[in-house]
């Protein structure tokens, strides 16, 4: 996907429509930096998996456009965040759109795989994005000397194992965000329910948003925790 080609317009009209769909204005550099970072994604896929999705227009919506729902969430709920967890980062997701967009935000992403957890690092240092940083390390024995404000999980596991994951490492009053498909079975829902009362968390939103894609929509959800004070 060279620069300024037919793939980058397409990346950036798709990316564009749909940020615009979930109330995300993306200006001309945050679709620059994401499509850098794609372009990055694609190279490195040559060498080990990153992604199975490499289409222009899917990856514009599936991967950077989904990742901004933390970003929009937040922003209608009103709350003030300075720090965010997101673990499972694969390829960078949703950790990198949300640096790009959200540069105020200390974003840490961490991955049990190193290759994937250093392809990240590296790919933020390239492109200056500095309130980005990625440690190896596997989401449940990740350790940090502060709390976050949000933790943040794409594709990592159950409710219920989500919320394990993260309980450690959330702030009082803070928010674990996981984003689901919206076909979430009810029994998922119940476990997630009550491994976090045990945990001192609660479930305090169900988010559902839309993202245009071409031709078709898809339906996903943020399920979101609080622990409680």
């Amino acid at each position: 996907m060279s620069a300024g080609g037919p793939d980058s317009a397409q990346f950036h009209a798709a990316l564009t429509k749909a940020a615009d769909a979930m109330g995300v204005a993306l200006r001309p550099g945050h679709l620059d930096a994401m499509a850098r970072h794609f372009e990055l994604v694609l190279e490195t896929n040559q060498k080990f998996n990153l992604t199975r999705i490499t289409e222009p227009t899917l990856a514009a919506t599936r991967l950077y456009a989904d990742s901004l729902a933390p970003a929009a969430w937040i922003k209608n709920a009103g709350i003030t965040v300075k720090t965010v967890l997101d673990i499972g980062t694969g390829a960078g997701f949703p950790a990198v759109p949300l640096a790009i967009v959200c540069p105020k935000w200390k974003v840490t992403a961490i991955d049990s795989t190193g290759k994937k957890a250093r392809f990240v690092e590296d790919a933020g240092k390239q492109l200056s994005i500095s309130n980005l940083r990625c440690r190896q390390v596997r989401a449940g024995e990740a350790s940090f000397k502060q709390r976050f404000d949000v933790i943040t999980a794409k594709a990592v596991g159950s409710l219920e194992v989500c919320v394990q994951i993260a309980s450690a490492n959330l702030a009082t009053n803070g928010h674990l965000l996981v984003f689901k498909g919206r076909n979430l079975s009810d029994s998922e829902q119940k476990a997630g329910v009550i491994e976090a009362e045990n945990r001192r968390m609660q479930l305090v939103d169900v988010c559902d948003y839309d993202i245009p894609c071409g031709a078709d929509v898809l339906e996903h959800s943020l399920i979101v925790y609080q622990r409680v004070g």
